[in-house]
């Protein structure tokens, strides 16, 4: 996941994994920035784009944005579902 948005340079990049075995994708996770330009390029780019993890045929990711509200900051952390 971390290669797939790599140009739009995310500050964490989270893979939400299984319960019974922390190896495997939940098949969703989470990109935070810190640049809001990045983040909406990334969101014009990468939605609906294929994603290819090299372990599973390729998909189709959908992004969805998300704003989590930490004190005074606005973090805004698009979600990443297949």
């Amino acid at each position: 996941m971390q290669a797939h948005f790599a140009a739009y340079h995310p500050t964490d990049v989270r893979c939400l994994h299984k319960r019974d075995d922390s190896s495997q994708c939940r098949g969703c996770g989470f990109i935070e920035f810190n640049n809001v330009r990045f983040m909406k390029s990334c969101l014009d780019k990468l939605h609906h784009s294929m994603f290819k993890d090299g372990k599973s045929a390729p998909r189709k990711i959908n992004l969805e944005l998300t704003y989590v509200f930490l004190s005074t900051s606005l973090s805004t952390i698009p979600s990443v579902t297949p």
